[in-house]
């Protein structure tokens, strides 16, 4: 006969359904935002570049899904737990090894985040770069630098993380209680931030920005569109 679950094993199933899905429900809000960012600088830039930055902002989704994919999750959240921990980068879960629905929910909810960042950039340099030189520098920052960063404030075992027990990993942690980022502030946005930063300063100002010794404003072709895509922005931002 089939044993009949107890109360217990069933709210024990039920709060980790309800856990999945909001966090699955997190993840697609923070990905909804990708259409934010495509809508509004779509209106921010001239006529005839608007399929340019729509296929780069969907590339990006696409190239930092393969680089979290690879490695990016794995240099971000890998624990190994066999006496080869690294508080400065994970080392485990590679190529989505993962084991569980939990870890599948949480993997899309951060590929989201990395992809926030990566959008970031592309807003910032709209008009200015290729699409497949973008595509490059986005690869390098969710395989690599965005990861690390993550693994320092947000896993279990990271230098600056207020998830790190010592006392079990035998690691080192920067400060007494870590660096506590609750919603990304820090670890996404002012990665991008900084990212797009040192991206727009690579490649320089857009043709006909500045000419002899004076500016010129180059206006978007829809107020419209971004308007829109900041309301898209803000319902992701929630």
């Amino acid at each position: 006969s089939t044993a009949i679950p107890s109360t217990s094993d069933l709210l024990a199933s039920l709060t980790g359904a309800v856990d999945n899905m909001w966090t699955l429900i997190g993840g697609f809000l923070v990905f909804f935002m990708h259409a934010g960012y495509a809508i509004y600088t779509a209106g921010s830039v001239r006529r005839k570049n608007l399929a340019g930055v729509i296929i780069t902002n969907l590339g990006d989704a696409f190239v930092s899904a393969l680089g979290w994919w690879v490695l990016g999750y794995g240099f971000a959240y890998g624990d190994a737990q066999n006496g080869q921990r690294n508080a400065f980068i994970g080392n485990a879960n590679y190529f989505l090894s993962l084991d569980g629905m939990n870890s599948w929910a949480l993997w899309t909810f951060e590929w989201a985040f990395a992809a926030t960042v990566a959008t970031i950039v592309a807003s910032a340099i709209a008009e200015r770069a290729k699409i497949g030189t973008h595509w490059i520098f986005n690869l390098f920052l969710t395989v690599l630098i965005y990861p690390i960063i993550v693994h320092w404030c947000w896993s279990s075992v990271g230098y600056l993380s207020p998830n790190h027990n010592t006392n079990i990993t035998g690691l080192t942690r920067l400060g007494r209680n870590g660096f506590i980022d609750f919603a990304g502030s820090a670890v996404v946005h002012v990665t991008g931030g900084t990212a797009a930063f040192v991206a727009a300063w690579l490649v320089g100002a857009r043709t006909g920005r500045f000419e002899g010794g004076s500016s010129r404003p180059i206006v978007g072709h829809s107020q419209a569109l971004t308007r829109i895509g900041t309301f898209m922005l803000w319902l992701g931002f929630y």
